[in-house]
């Protein structure tokens, strides 16, 4: 692989069309090396880098398998091998993708294989994809924190107590109130219970008496006209006392002020009923709410530590879904590439 040194950074790449350090697309110098392929692969060793370019990486790890049977301290080949492995066509995007050197053997052998100038190479990349690791652990970080301050948590935990605590004052004034009417209702029914019970009674004695006489009669053999008028008279009076107690009722169920005055306290207690009902469903609401937020935040917090999980593993592509396009780059900017 060509080596070359960028005249505005003077970081040592491998040949692209730009240097990831500084951003320069004019400007390389190239590098001698002592290289030379073994005359049995010659064309196959230069093939595997074309093929890396290409994404042709399972082909070019196959083929570099036999290249390595001839030059088997070759460390550009394995070099190729860690490009190919990770699936990736250029060192920029090895960075991009992470790689974890230290798992790596291929890495391994293209450090001990190499020279002074690939070692240069080789640890300047390694370099840059642990400063991206750790800027991009920061970015997840700060994300995440912005996220999180977009569902209103922070106001939901300001207003919380305050807002709880006054609904919670509301119900028990709703509550005493609805006590009290309850009471008051009470009373009415103890008093009209006492209003009516004289009349209860006046009905009791006349149906009681009424029973008594039906008996009477029925026990008879012969009835004068005598006993029938006296009968008729008995039982009129009985039926007169029947009527008028009972249209008394009537009239103080339709006429009684306290009657007034307990549909009234029925209809105060149907509205605090409704304005309870009406703070539960809101209390309720409020509930959904607040659990809404707290499921958003554990999503929120899901994401960003499989995110930081996968960083830590020198997996950045979660990272960049994550972060999205800009604040990857701001990341990278952050980190010395361009």
């Amino acid at each position: 692989m060509i080596i070359v040194r960028c005249e505005k950074c003077g970081q040592l790449i491998h040949k692209a069309g730009k240097c990831f350090c500084c951003g320069s697309t004019i400007g390389f110098e190239k590098i001698p090396l002592s290289l030379v392929a073994h005359e049995n692969v010659h064309d196959e060793f230069l093939r595997i880098e074309h093929l890396v370019r290409i994404s042709k990486f399972e082909e070019a790890i196959g083929l570099s398998k036999l290249v390595l049977e001839w030059m088997p301290s070759c460390s550009d080949v394995f070099w190729l091998r860690v490009l190919a492995k990770n699936k990736c066509t250029s060192d920029e995007e090895l960075i991009c993708k992470g790689f974890s050197a230290a798992e790596s053997a291929d890495y391994y052998n293209a450090v001990l294989f190499a020279d002074k100038t690939q070692k240069k190479v080789y640890s300047m990349v390694v370099s840059k994809i642990d400063a991206l690791k750790k800027t991009l652990k920061k970015a997840v970080g700060e994300h995440e924190y912005m996220e999180k301050l977009g569902t209103g948590i922070v106001q939901q935990q300001t207003e919380l107590h305050v807002g709880i605590e006054k609904k919670r004052e509301k119900l028990f004034k709703l509550w005493s109130e609805l006590s009290a009417v309850e009471h008051n209702i009470l009373a009415i029914e103890k008093d009209c219970e006492l209003l009516v019970h004289e009349h209860e009674e006046a009905l009791e004695i006349a149906r009681t008496d009424a029973s008594s006489l039906k008996e009477k009669i029925y026990k008879i053999e012969e009835c004068t006209a005598e006993d029938l008028h006296k009968y008729q008279i008995q039982l009129g009076e009985l039926l007169q006392q029947s009527e008028q107690a009972r249209g008394a009722i009537d009239s103080m169920k339709k006429q009684h002020p306290w009657v007034a005055a307990c549909n009234e306290l029925l209809q105060k207690r149907d509205s605090i009923v409704d304005q309870i009902n009406s703070e539960l469903s809101s209390l309720k609401s409020y509930e959904n709410r607040v659990q809404s937020t707290i499921t958003e935040i554990e999503r929120i917090e899901a994401r960003h530590k499989n995110a930081l999980n996968s960083i830590e593993s020198y997996h950045f592509t979660d990272a960049r879904s994550l972060l999205g396009e800009d604040l990857f780059a701001e990341a990278f900017s952050e980190a010395g590439i361009r």
